[in-house]
């Protein structure tokens, strides 16, 4: 499992933003190769943003990819409320179907 933080995100990666903030979700049976790619990119995010790390609960795979996915959403939405964006407005999703259907 390749994270994403270190393919899309970490090129772009500039904090300009003040209140900017990463959420790291973590899995104590993530690999050698993994723990030290997180490890190197949160010196780089750490020294300019606030991180917060998230441990997986759960005793299978399953259990554990179904966490991340309810606290990633739960976080997105309650995000969206407070800072006061429509947390149902996907227009650069519904863009992307009709972009492919053509």
């Amino acid at each position: 499992m390749k994270p994403e933080l270190n393919h899309n995100e970490i090129v772009g990666f500039r904090p300009l933003e003040k209140n900017l903030a990463f959420v790291l979700f973590r899995n104590a049976g993530e690999g050698e190769r993994e723990r030290r790619r997180i490890e190197f990119t949160k010196k780089i995010i750490s020294k300019k943003s606030r991180l917060i790390e998230v441990q997986a609960k759960g005793h299978t795979r399953m259990e554990k990819m179904f966490y991340f996915i309810m606290a990633g959403d739960f976080a997105s939405y309650f995000l969206a409320l407070a800072s006061r964006t429509d947390p149902l407005k996907v227009e650069n999703i519904e863009r992307l179907k009709k972009e492919l259907k053509q």
